[in-house]
C-alpha cells in the first residue's frame, strides 16, 4: 500500500502538471489559429491564381491542395490541431489521476477509521 504522504505528493505533482498545461493551452490555441489562417490565406491565393490561369473550376480545389506550399500549410495546421488535442488529453489525464489518488486517500482514511 502506498503511504498517504506519497499519494498527497503525487496529487500535488499532477496539480502542477495541470497548471502547466492550463498555461500552455491558450498559446497552443493561438498557434493553431495562426496555422489555420495561414492555410486559408495560402489556399485562397493559390485558388485565385489558378482561376486567373484559366484552370477549370471543378478541379481548382484539388490542384490547390496538391501544391507544395498549400499542402505544407495544411500539414502545419493539422499538426497544430493535434498538439492542441494532445494538451487537452493531458489535462484530462492529470485530472483523472488526481481523482483516483483522492479516492484512494478517502478509502484509506475510511479504513483507518474502521480499524
Amino acid at each position: 500500500m502506498i503511504p498517504p504522504q506519497e499519494l498527497m505528493e503525487a496529487i500535488f505533482k499532477q496539480g502542477q502538471i495541470l497548471i502547466q498545461k492550463n498555461e500552455e493551452y491558450p498559446k497552443l490555441i493561438e498557434k493553431m489559429a495562426d496555422a489555420k489562417m495561414e492555410y486559408n490565406m495560402g489556399f485562397a491565393t493559390k485558388q485565385t491564381q489558378l482561376r486567373l490561369d484559366g484552370v477549370a473550376v471543378t478541379i481548382i480545389d484539388k490542384q490547390c491542395r496538391g501544391t507544395s506550399p498549400v499542402a505544407k500549410l495544411e500539414r502545419d495546421y493539422i499538426i497544430a490541431e493535434g498538439v492542441v488535442e494532445a494538451c487537452r488529453e493531458s489535462m484530462r489525464d492529470a485530472r483523472a489521476i488526481m481523482d483516483s489518488y483522492r479516492s484512494l486517500l478517502t478509502w484509506m482514511r475510511e479504513e483507518l477509521v474502521r480499524s
